[in-house]
This record gives C-alpha cells, structure tokens and sequence, in this order.
C-alpha cells in the first residue's frame, strides 16, 4: 500500500510560510540582543609610567575597566583568547588573567623569556623576544614550552609584533630598514624572512582574509596595505591625528591605532584612511599593545538555528 501525500493547499502554505517567518524574526531578534549585551572588547597596555592594561568598548569606546589588571613594569606583549588575557612584561615573565574580571590565573604562566610581542593559534602560544632574535612555542592550556627556539632569523633585538594567518606566522620587526618576515607556523621554518622590505620602523601588524596592514614609520602616521599572499603594496593610508604609533587591530571597517605620543587609541576607515574619531579612547599613557576580543554566538543562537533547518525540514516534507 502507498501512502499518499496531499498538497498543501493555500491555508497551510500560508501558515508554514507565517510559522517560518515568525521563527526568523525571533532569530534576529535574539542575535541583536546577543550582540548588544555582548560587544567586542579592546584591550590595551600601557607603558611607564603607571603600567597597565585596560579593557573598553570596541564599539563606542566607553571605559570598561581602565585598571583591569596592573602590578608589573613595562608591559609589551597582549593576547586574548576567550576569556583568557595574555600578558608579558620586562620581567621575563608572560602571565595569564581573567579577561572579564582581571583576577590573576598565572602570574609565572612563562617565564626566563623577554617577551615583547605575543600571538595565539589553536592551542599554540608565539612568544617573540625583544633581544633575543627568536620566537618560542608555548602551550597556550598549560604554558609548557613546545619549542623555545620554534623561529630564528627573526631580525636581531626588533621583533616587535606578530599575527597568524592560516599556517602563516607574519613577524613585524623594528629597525631603520624594518621588514616583516614570513614563518611556516607549525614547524617555524622561513618562508620569507624578507616577505616586505623597506619599511621605516615598522610596529603593529594586523591582518584581514588576505589584506595585511603595517603600521610603517612609527613616528609618523602611516599604515601600509599589502597583499598577504604576494606581500604586495595595495594601499597606503596617511593618518592624521596620531604619532608614535605601536600597534593597531581591525574589526570590520574599523582600524584601531595605539599613538603613544598623543596617549590615544585612534578609529579609522580600514579602506580608506578616513578618521572616524582620532581620540577614540584618550587619556592613556604611552598605550603599547591591544588585543580584541570579539564574542562568538552563545548556545541560544545555535538552538534557534537549529530550530529553524528543523522546521524547514519538516516544511519540506509536508510537501
């Protein structure tokens, strides 16, 4: 015996179609929520004097918690991940804290390293020393070492940031003829340890699908945009309102500047160079690194994704 299927006539059409309509507006109502209960967070070091690291609103900049963790001299070096904050510091130590409450995790999470730059891949913590021309590995869990001399080659005494990218380890280095290199992020060997050359002091690095920024003389204004592939020139954005600068991030459009000589995080057009606010965060002393934390979907959005292939599913069948 078959079972037959009969169409839906208009009535169910219009119910099914009102049924997952209404499950979709709950969606996107439930994401905004999300989304504005749980905004990126930008973290911030900050030099001597007064050493510390603030947390605050990506979005509009409003101070989270200006005084989150503190303690140690000259910080160099930040990562986020979750809510786990990485934090080096002169005293050859890379700590970990609580990224919402800054409560100390580690405080020796690393040590008998001269941490100045600090990246995290997977469960791999890149730890690059200021005078010590090479990147070690770490157990970003535990802090256990992996490789203490995972790259070598970096540029003598200048590692000054770094960012990885699918199995690519970018390496900013700071020195009259700055460069970035290119490192095989699993095993460390060179890729190109000349990827960009003819820099003039070049600091922060950040990096977006297959755009890579430098922020190119440091005590200038500039950010140079490259392709991350070939590591050629794209575009190169003039800022105004900043100097000094040490490193940037980027979420979206938005491209985050540290300027130690105006103590400001500035914001501005990732494409375009355009300031958006230069004083976006101020009153900072001699700001350092940043990090950004971006918020991942919670369990409710995937319930509700979840719930709406069922439904379609089961709108399926019925036809």
């Amino acid at each position: 015996m078959k079972t037959k299927f009969l169409p839906m006539n208009t009535h169910t059409l219009f119910l099914s179609y009102a049924c997952a309509r209404a499950v979709f507006l709950l969606l996107v109502s439930v994401l905004g929520a999300l989304q504005g209960s749980a905004s990126a967070q930008l973290f911030i070091t900050t030099s001597n004097p007064g050493p510390n690291v603030g947390s605050y609103d990506a979005t509009t900049g409003a101070v989270i918690d200006a005084d989150l963790v503190s303690g140690f001299s000259h910080y160099h070096g930040l990562a986020v991940v979750g809510n786990t904050l990485y934090r080096g510091s002169d005293g050859g130590v890379v700590a970990t804290y609580n990224a919402t409450t800054g409560a100390p995790i580690n405080p020796s999470f690393i040590t008998g390293v001269s941490p100045f730059a600090l990246a995290v891949s997977g469960n791999t913590l890149y730890v690059a020393g200021f005078t010590a021309d090479v990147i070690g590995t770490y157990d970003a869990t535990t802090g256990a070492t992996l490789n203490a001399s995972f790259a070598t080659g970096i540029g003598a005494d200048n590692a000054v940031d770094m960012v990885v990218s699918g199995n690519t380890l970018y390496v900013s280095t700071f020195e009259s003829a700055g460069r970035v290199g290119t490192f095989d992020a699993t095993t460390g060997a060179a890729i190109d340890p000349l990827f960009i050359t003819g820099l003039v002091n070049s600091t922060g690095i950040a990096i977006q699908g297959n755009r890579l920024f430098v922020a190119n003389d440091a005590f200038g204004g500039y950010v140079n945009e490259y392709d991350a592939t070939t590591g050629d020139l794209v575009n190169y954005l003039y800022l105004t309102g900043v100097g000094d600068v040490w490193d940037i991030e980027i979420l979206g459009d938005r491209l985050y500047v540290a300027s130690q000589a105006f103590g400001t995080v500035g914001l501005y057009d990732v494409t375009t160079g355009t300031v958006i606010d230069a004083s976006f965060i101020s009153g900072l002393n001699f700001p350092t690194s940043l990090a950004l934390r971006v918020p991942e979907p919670g369990g409710a959005v995937l319930f509700l994704l979840g719930g709406l292939g069922l439904l379609a599913r089961r709108r399926r069948g019925e036809g």
